[in-house]
């Protein structure tokens, strides 16, 4: 007997992974048909179908949610609190539809990362060891039931800034950072965007500041300051394209100024769009379509996603229940992240339906 999607999601909501990931992996682990932990990456893995089976599609979602933990509600057929929405109610998609499945010719590999919402180590590295043998996949994101067959890309920044230490009664004696981190944000976050006809616009906004000495009553002109910057890319972008255009950006500034990655370049999440009329999209587009009686609309990932690191290994759809904002607000990584319980069923159907037809 298939368990129950709501209740699937009402026990992963209930533990916290916004700080930890330990807890909700053992739970995966223990209540996950054929679940284990891929200890390369940290990933939780589970297999099913044989193992020359044709075609291998690959099933991903993550288990960590960003801060601070909101805790479980259901009301009136909406489950609410953190991740219910990003994006524990698209792994609860998965988790079923793979539960329910029975691979006749086909083989199918959920891989549950542990870390999208900070570095993306864990996809990374699994793919890097498995990833050749992948021929399909489909990342659970919240699309709201569309088909996702672009993203825009996530490209990290650390901004350090470097004046001198003084007396602050005697600023112009030294070089404030603070200062200078003022202006690096204004700079930053004004400069000219560009435009691709299908994925959007860029953006990008500094995330977060430390220096000076935090905290203290202090008589002095702050030495150091660290930005954060998140850049929202579309093609054909490169990390180091973005990188450079900062360096010009600010090479002005009175202070010094070294922009630089927070990890190795090549774990970004870069944007990207499969080609037109591919097989994973096509297909998932009639499983839906044969579910509701409606066609959804294929469209690109409204923000970037690990769809990024899959694509590069074999195409890839984005799909899920819930949404990342609605007409009131946004709901992922918001106060008020919730999903409803009807387009979590639905979801969990049309990805049966896609899972029973596919392998």
């Amino acid at each position: 007997m298939p368990r129950d999607p709501a209740s699937i999601l009402a026990d992963l909501v209930r533990i916290e992974s916004h700080d930890t990931v330990d807890g909700i992996r053992d739970h995966l682990v223990d209540t996950v048909e054929n679940a284990h932990i891929h200890e390369e990456s940290g990933c939780v893995v589970a297999r099913k179908g044989p193992k020359d089976g044709s075609p291998h599609l690959f099933l991903n979602s993550h288990m960590d949610v960003v801060p601070p933990h909101l805790p479980f509600r259901e009301e009136d057929g909406v489950i609410h609190g953190r991740g219910s929405c990003d994006a524990k109610g698209c792994l609860t998609t998965m988790i079923s539809a793979f539960e329910r499945v029975d691979p006749t010719d086909g083989r199918v590999t959920l891989v549950v990362s542990p870390d999208e919402e900070t570095y993306s180590e864990g996809l990374y590295d699994f793919l890097a060891l498995e990833g050749d043998a992948g021929d399909l996949a489909i990342n659970g994101e919240p699309t709201g039931l569309d088909v996702c067959d672009a993203a825009r890309g996530s490209l990290k920044y650390i901004v350090e800034l470097s004046g001198s230490a003084a007396h602050a009664g005697t600023r112009d004696s030294g070089r404030s950072a603070v200062s200078c981190a003022a202006e690096a944000v204004q700079r930053l976050e004004s400069m000219d965007q560009m435009t691709h006809e299908y994925l959007g616009t860029t953006s990008q906004t500094v995330s977060w500041i430390e220096g000076g000495p935090i905290g203290e009553l202090t008589s002095q002109v702050p030495e150091s300051v660290r930005l954060f910057v998140n850049r929202w890319s579309v093609p054909p972008e490169t990390p180091d394209g973005f990188l450079e255009k900062m360096e010009a950006e600010l090479a002005d500034l009175e202070c010094e100024v070294d922009v630089r990655y927070p990890y190795r370049p090549n774990r970004f999440l870069e944007s990207y769009r499969l080609e037109e009329g591919a097989d994973v999209v096509e297909d998932l587009v009639a499983a839906v379509e044969d579910t509701t009686g409606e066609t959804p609309e294929v469209k690109p990932f409204s923000v970037a996603a690990e769809s990024s690191f899959l694509q590069r290994y074999m195409p890839v759809a984005v799909f899920g229940p819930g949404r990342i904002a609605d007409d009131e607000g946004p709901i992922a990584h918001s106060n008020r992240e919730y999903l409803e319980v009807d387009e979590l069923e639905t979801a969990v159907d049309v990805l049966e339906r896609y899972l029973s037809r596919t392998v």
